[in-house]
């Protein structure tokens, strides 16, 4: 799901509300939000990478994707903060395209085993970890930044909810 709306727009309220209505926290793990970073060029920063040496260096979600996977009776939401800074075509290459294959009989995983190299003690620990029936990803896009585009590849495969200011405030003050 993309979030979208001007600055004034609280965009990480929503989804934060709905989640901990849901019982998932960030005190619990099942509740993770990130600023997206204007470097990041792939999906390396999200889900890990080999250094020099060949061992696997974990990055900021794998471990959220393996507690999602281990818990597959709770939903976990991951939110991407200001998700245009950076392509999100790029670093979310690998989600992107196991959403679009999951109606596929051989869906593409989230995470293959590929990530881990030679890594035998990382390759054990987080294993392939496929598409989640429990994940919610959840993207915020301001509007009124000078960001880049959003990708039609994007566009195509998420649910768009555009916020306005006035909406926000009703809500902030119990008016529905």
């Amino acid at each position: 799901m993309l979030l979208t709306g001007n600055r004034e727009t609280d965009k990480t309220l929503l989804p934060r509300l709905f989640a901990e209505s849901l019982g998932a926290t960030a005190d619990n793990g099942r509740y993770l939000q990130l600023s997206v970073s204007p470097d990041w060029m792939d999906s390396s920063d999200l889900f890990g990478w080999l250094n020099l040496e060949g061992k696997f260096i974990p990055g900021v979600i794998i471990d959220f994707l393996k507690a999602a996977q281990n818990d597959p009776e709770k939903p976990y939401f991951l939110i991407l903060d200001q998700l245009i800074l950076s392509r999100a075509e790029y670093y979310l290459r690998d989600v992107l395209d196991a959403v679009e294959s999951r109606s596929q009989e051989t869906p593409c995983p989230l995470v293959t085993m590929a990530y881990y190299g030679r890594d035998e003690a990382a390759a054990q620990a987080y294993g392939q970890i496929p598409a989640l029936d429990n994940l919610y990803i959840i993207g915020t896009v301001t509007l009124d930044d000078a960001s880049l585009p959003l990708n039609q590849k994007l566009l195509d495969r998420v649910h768009t909810l555009y916020l306005q200011a006035d909406d926000v405030a009703g809500q902030a003050n119990g008016v529905s």
